[in-house]
């Protein structure tokens, strides 16, 4: 068997965020399919493009999440999980950092979690770590449906995009 194959027989594996220890967790970590493809660092023209985020996703009266659909009763019985609906600029800041100059793809999740809480790390984060812990808040997403809202709401982006401009700033000088 291959490792696509493996894939596609364990994806519906349970994973989940274990609420005791504030930790992410994998019953078993596959191998990445991108472990072959290295990260780069972004462009100065990707920096501003997400840098002209900041002020608009933390204006006055912004929600990130638009509202919720699903959790109806379905005519079999089953209920749908309820999901957000993003706002635009939402989804059109993480399209921007799914982009390849923002992605870790050795990014290990619960490490990045662990780098996202330590406020005093963020502060004085490396470019790679501001890669890395931007690729959490993105790839999260799939696990926990709102995680990007929630990312938004608790300033965790917000700290990433002025660390982001701190960076910036050095290096121009």
């Amino acid at each position: 068997m291959n490792l696509l194959d493996e894939f596609r027989e364990t994806k519906h594996v349970h994973r989940g965020f274990n609420l005791e220890n504030k930790s992410y967790w994998y019953p078993y970590q596959l191998p990445s399919l991108n472990s072959m493809k290295k990260s780069r660092l972004p462009t100065p023209e990707e920096i501003d493009i997400l840098l002209s985020f900041l002020p608009r996703l933390y204006a006055e009266g912004f929600s990130p999440v638009e509202s919720w659909s699903g959790g109806e009763r379905q005519k079999d019985g089953s209920i749908t999980l309820p999901y957000p609906n993003y706002h635009p600029l939402v989804d059109e800041f993480f399209r921007h950092v799914s982009a390849d100059g923002w992605l870790d793809y050795e990014y290990n999740p619960e490490q990045a979690y662990q780098m996202l809480l330590d406020e005093n790390g963020v502060k004085s984060a490396s470019l790679e770590q501001i890669q890395t812990m931007l690729t959490f808040c993105v790839r999260g997403e799939r696990f926990s449906d709102g995680h990007w809202g929630e990312m938004i709401e608790k300033g965790y982006v917000r700290q990433l995009l002025v660390r982001l401009n701190e960076i910036k700033s050095e290096l121009l000088k």
